[in-house]
């Protein structure tokens, strides 16, 4: 993946059961949230804001930070932090989990499954697709949720995820 390959307005973390998409506008709330999964979740940062993409040979969506901006963080009304990455080479994540972040009455109650539509016209595997409000207290425990039930297992056909064993 280099400099010049397509990239994404997007936050990413890694979690253990894989990489996290937070999508949305400006002002959303996609570095807010990846710094609540990182304090709160021991997620790792991947990308701030703008995200390289790529296919890898599985067909899984990979993203990487750009070089100029790895490690770095925006929390807004405090500036740029850097989180732990000198001298260590761009964290990558296999996307295992998209999040929508929207108006607190767009969430919607139940969700119809919905999958991440091919980004940057790169055809990729199913990923689930969540569409949450950043600044809700829960929101990163749903996050966590959905990536241990949803993100490993698809959408259930009933629509009742199975609790996973291991919460």
């Amino acid at each position: 993946m280099s400099a010049s390959g397509p990239s994404i307005h997007a936050s990413v973390v890694a979690l253990p059961q894989g990489g996290v998409m937070l999508l949305g506008p400006s002002r959303s709330g996609k570095s807010s949230l990846a710094l609540a999964l990182i304090r709160q979740k021991s997620a790792t940062l991947v990308a701030d804001d703008r995200a390289f993409v790529e296919v890898n040979a599985d067909g899984a969506l990979v993203a990487m930070a750009p070089e100029q901006t790895a490690g770095l963080l925006e929390i807004r009304g405090m500036g740029i932090l850097r989180i732990g990455t000198e001298g260590q080479m761009p964290r990558r994540a296999e996307i295992a989990l998209a999040v929508d972040l929207v108006a607190r009455q767009d969430v919607p109650r139940l969700p119809s499954p919905s999958y991440l539509p091919p980004v940057n016209d790169l055809p990729h595997n199913d990923i689930p697709l969540l569409r949450l409000h950043a600044f809700d207290q829960q929101t990163p425990e749903i996050i966590t949720l959905a990536l241990a039930t949803i993100g490993q297992q698809g959408f259930a056909e009933d629509g009742i995820n199975k609790w996973p064993d291991d919460a």
